[in-house]
C-alpha cells in the first residue's frame, strides 16, 4: 500500500488521485480518531501481511492496533477458560457411569 505515497515517476492524474484516495480512506474510516484501531477493516490492514506495510497508518495507529488485538487475543482465551472451568464443574459434578 506504499502505493499511494506520492512518487516522482508518477502520471499527473495519478499525482492527484492519490492524495484524494487517502483523504477518503481516512475520512471513511476515521483513521485519525483513537478507536480507528478497533476498526474491521484498519485491523485486517495493519495484520495483513501483504498491506502491513502501508504508509497510510502512522506508527501509533499500528500500536493501537497491535494492543486492540492483544485485547481480543485476552478476552478470547478468558472466555475459553471460562468455558473449560464451567465444564470441567459441571462434569466433576455428575457421577460417573
Amino acid at each position: 500500500m506504499h502505493d499511494l505515497v506520492e512518487c516522482a515517476d508518477d502520471l499527473p492524474i495519478i499525482a492527484d488521485f492519490k492524495p484524494d484516495l487517502r483523504a477518503a480512506l481516512d475520512d471513511r474510516f476515521e483513521l485519525s480518531k483513537a478507536d480507528a484501531a478497533s476498526h474491521p477493516f484498519v485491523t485486517a490492514m495493519v495484520l495483513d501481511p501483504a498491506t502491513k506495510s502501508c504508509e497510510l497508518f502512522p506508527e501509533s495507529l499500528r500500536f493501537a492496533v497491535y494492543g486492540h488485538v492483544g485485547e481480543l487475543m485476552s478476552e478470547a482465551t478468558a472466555s475459553l477458560q471460562s468455558e473449560t472451568d464451567g465444564g470441567d464443574a459441571v462434569e466433576s459434578a455428575s457421577p460417573p457411569a
